[in-house]
């Protein structure tokens, strides 16, 4: 018979967490909860539209999950708060700051798309107009005119998403009706002009 030992007790010191783990970002410079004075230097105001207006596409994404990122934190510190029976009410405004600053990135891109989509029904009604301009143009140049292939490619990226570079494009992400639409009209330009 072998005699049993008494289990070891689990402890915070038995427990080894990796400096990388993921779930390090749901605290604040891995702080279990901050201070009030912590969260003081912190505070600040909700981000404008105007400001927002100005950013990049990038730079709103990031800006997206960074605020997501600081209202996990706040929400595990405020659920840690309300099971001690204690009051953050500071903290659930800063976590309001932060949700109406998602608010207005999603609001100004937003704008964008429907000015995007605006932009594009009322290109889409020149756009044909254009084309058979270009197409004349194109075909009427000379067999070796570098500034002709030149315009051919910017407007095959422009208005059928065709990279000039074919090697680098994914059949089954790039392959839509924009995209075999341009291929007809660029390879009828191609053969109006060299057959």
């Amino acid at each position: 018979d072998v005699p049993l030992k008494e289990p070891i007790v689990p402890t915070i010191k038995n427990v080894r967490v990796r400096e990388d783990h993921p779930l390090w970002q749901f605290f604040s410079e891995k702080k279990f909860i901050r201070t009030d004075e912590d969260v003081q230097s912190t505070l600040g105001r909700p981000w404008t539209v105007p400001e927002l207006r100005r950013k990049s596409f990038d730079d709103l994404h990031s800006l997206w999950y960074i605020c997501l990122r600081e209202r996990n934190v706040l929400a595990r510190e405020i659920q840690i708060g309300r099971a001690d029976g204690h009051s953050y009410n500071h903290l659930i405004s800063q976590s309001d700051k932060i949700r109406e600053s998602m608010w207005k990135i999603r609001h100004v891109l937003s704008e964008r798309h429907h000015a995007f989509e605006a932009g594009k029904e009322g290109f889409a009604a020149e756009q044909d107009v254009y084309l058979a301009e270009f197409s004349a143009e194109y075909v009427q140049s000379a067999s070796q005119n570098l500034e002709a292939e030149t315009k051919l490619a910017r407007l095959q990226t422009a208005l059928f998403g065709i990279k000039t570079d074919l090697d680098e494009v994914d059949i089954d992400r790039d392959l839509s009706d924009g995209f075999v639409a341009g291929i007809k009209y660029v390879g009828g330009l191609k053969a109006a002009k060299y057959a």
